[in-house]
């Protein structure tokens, strides 16, 4: 389900409470995107954040923090 914010939009699954939840990806309204695994509305487990400039890290994530 695809769910837009002021320019940034969020494309994935949910949880029952509206929560991103599963596998989904956020774009950023300045470019920046994150594919990932999400829990209850944080990342978590594996995912890629992509920066605009083209920078990448890719690796493990605890409730919204790079833990890799």
């Amino acid at each position: 389900m695809r769910i837009d914010f002021n320019g940034s939009y969020y494309d994935g699954e949910l949880n029952a409470n509206g929560e991103f939840h599963g596998m989904g990806e956020y774009v950023w309204a300045n470019g920046d995107k994150f594919v990932g695994q999400w829990l209850n509305g944080k990342r978590v487990g594996q995912g890629k954040y992509i920066w605009e400039n083209g920078a990448i890290y890719e690796g493990d994530w605890s409730f919204d923090q790079r833990t890799g």
